[in-house]
């Protein structure tokens, strides 16, 4: 193709050194290599101007860049899984929480629960007293049963009604006096017990002087049946306690509900002597658990069966019976 005269604009072929029409020689490009085209960028377009590159939004890291749904290398953009360090150790410490609560309320609550921790039948007065001893001890066992229990514990399944017979209005014997506790139910205990205390869902009453006590655990939205839950204690009682032996667990009727009955004995870590204890459990219709039970030296049973017998045939949930 014909190429252009510098110094006067005539056309001239590619090959030719000089121009046709003013003889002047002419630059010719190297043989095998095309002229250099220079292509300039187009000028922005009005209102435009070119300024700095924008910053990062805030709150994104710079140097990552996305691949699917996860931050890699190269950008200043996150995923959606490359949130705080610290927000995911936040939410597991969150329900750790909340799951030691629930195994705390769902296996600790019914009566003398804790005292089988590691009670060594002494006289425990929780009057003003805080829960750093509470804080201290170990957690009970959970609620539901871990594992089939062993042949030789299974005790029958047939529903018993050996609890006191419950009046519609309830006769307190001598020498005791009818409670009204602020839990919601109502009692009657011997005349000179009074309320010592409450802790861990667990209401206390007892005298002045020895170990004997009336408990009375009230835990609401149980996801247990009481016989459940005495089983799973059991098996702590059984790794804690020296010679625990059962004398019985059983289903029951009380107050016309599904209940359970546990009675054990266990030795007093400190003078080798024998603790009896005995424990009725039940759980009303709206899934609230009621758990009254006794502990007293074996020697002195028949007094304490007594007051628990009492306690029964006297126990009242004004409002719900």
């Amino acid at each position: 193709m014909p190429s252009y005269c510098p110094d006067c604009g005539a056309a001239s072929p590619d090959e030719a050194r000089f121009c046709m029409s003013c003889g002047c020689e002419r630059q010719l490009a190297p043989p095998g290599h095309p002229p250099t085209v220079v292509v300039h960028p187009p000028p922005p377009p009005p209102g435009h101007a070119l300024g700095p590159a924008a910053p990062s939004p805030p709150g994104r890291f710079p140097g990552r860049a996305f691949r699917g749904d996860r931050a890699v290398a190269g950008s200043g953009r996150a995923g959606p899984d490359s949130a705080a360090p610290g927000a995911g150790r936040r939410r597991a410490l969150v329900w750790s929480a909340t799951l030691a609560a629930a195994v705390l309320v769902g296996g600790g609550a019914t009566a003398g629960a804790l005292l089988l921790q590691g009670s060594h039948g002494k006289q425990e007065n929780t009057a003003g007293q805080d829960d750093s001893r509470a804080a201290a001890s170990p957690e009970p066992a959970p609620s539901r049963p871990a594992a089939a229990p062993a042949t030789s514990d299974v005790t029958p399944e047939v529903p018993q009604t050996d609890t006191p017979p419950v009046s519609d209005v309830p006769v307190v014997p001598e020498g005791y006096r009818a409670v009204i506790d602020p839990a919601g139910f109502s009692f009657a205990v011997p005349g000179l017990w009074s309320r010592t205390g409450e802790k861990n869902h667990q209401t206390e009453y007892a005298g002045r002087t020895g170990m004997a006590k009336l408990l009375v655990g009230v835990t609401a939205n149980v996801p247990y049946t009481s016989y459940e839950n005495f089983r799973s204690i059991e098996r702590t009682a059984r790794a804690n306690q020296e010679d625990y032996r059962r004398i019985r667990l059983a289903r029951n009727i009380f107050r016309g509900r599904p209940g359970a009955i546990w009675e054990y004995t266990y030795a007093d870590r400190d003078t080798g002597g024998t603790i009896h204890s005995i424990d009725q459990s039940y759980i009303d219709a709206g899934g609230t658990e009621y758990a009254i039970y006794t502990t007293d030296h074996d020697t002195q049973w028949q007094q304490a069966r007594e007051r628990f017998d009492t306690a029964l045939s006297t126990w009242a949930v004004p409002g719900m019976d």
